[in-house]
This record gives structure tokens, C-alpha cells and sequence, in this order.
């Protein structure tokens, strides 16, 4: 087994491990292991400049206080105001004349919410672990 140490700005330190034609990198944000036979290794840093905890907890885009000011009869437009951003469109109908329309607004932590328009009006809403 040949261990080696190499130190680059913006990554840090990297310890490289080589055993049996297996390469395993060890790196300050998790272990990857490569199966044999690979080629080639794509390490990039990406440096910012917003503080630690803004990028490891970045601000909900959907949260529980606004989930509940949405009502039901409330149009897309209202709804998005009330959010701050558009949704994403799930799924769209249109069946004897109704219109249905889902949307999705998701967080980064998996939290989520989704609103069921027909017709142009909330029918319903439904929320996933939001805070």
C-alpha cells in the first residue's frame, strides 16, 4: 500500500491510498471510492465568498408560515407573491373542461410544498417536513 499527501489551496489536504489497482480518496467532505479500472479523477474547488453557515443552510424558499397564508379560491399569481418565486409545474390536465394544474416549490433540505389550481383557483395544498 503506498499512501501519498498532496496540499493544494482551496482543497486542503488530500491523502491518496493505492492498493490492488483500487484508488481511494479521502477528502475533508467524505470519503469516494473509485472502482477499479477507472481512469481519471476530476477534483474542482469552488471558492465563494458568502459565510459557512449560509451555504450549508441556505434560506428556505417555502416555509410554514407562508404555507399557511396561502388559502384555498387564491389564483397562481396570488400564490406565487405570497412565496416569493414560481413554482415548478408537476403535471397539467385538462378533462371535460376542467383545468388542472400541480405545482411543486421545494427547499434544499427536501422540505416541500404543492398547490393543485383547477380552473385557475386553489383547490388544494399540501406540505412535506417544512419549518
Amino acid at each position: 500500500m503506498e499512501e501519498r499527501v498532496l496540499t493544494n489551496k482551496g482543497i486542503g489536504k488530500l491523502l491518496l491510498v493505492t492498493s490492488f489497482g483500487a484508488l481511494l480518496l479521502i477528502a475533508g467532505i467524505g470519503v469516494v471510492a473509485l472502482a477499479l479500472g477507472a481512469t481519471t479523477v476530476s477534483l474542482k474547488a469552488r471558492q465563494t465568498s458568502a459565510s459557512p453557515q449560509s451555504v450549508l443552510d441556505p434560506a428556505p424558499i417555502v416555509t410554514q408560515a407562508k404555507f399557511a397564508n396561502i388559502r384555498e379560491h387564491m389564483t397562481y399569481a396570488e400564490v406565487c407573491a405570497v412565496i416569493g418565486v414560481p413554482g415548478s409545474e408537476v403535471g397539467r390536465s385538462e378533462i371535460a373542461g376542467d383545468r388542472t394544474v400541480m405545482y411543486n416549490w421545494s427547499n434544499a433540505n427536501g422540505s416541500n410544498m404543492n398547490a393543485l389550481f383547477q380552473n385557475g383557483e386553489l383547490n388544494s395544498k399540501t406540505q412535506s417536513g417544512l419549518r
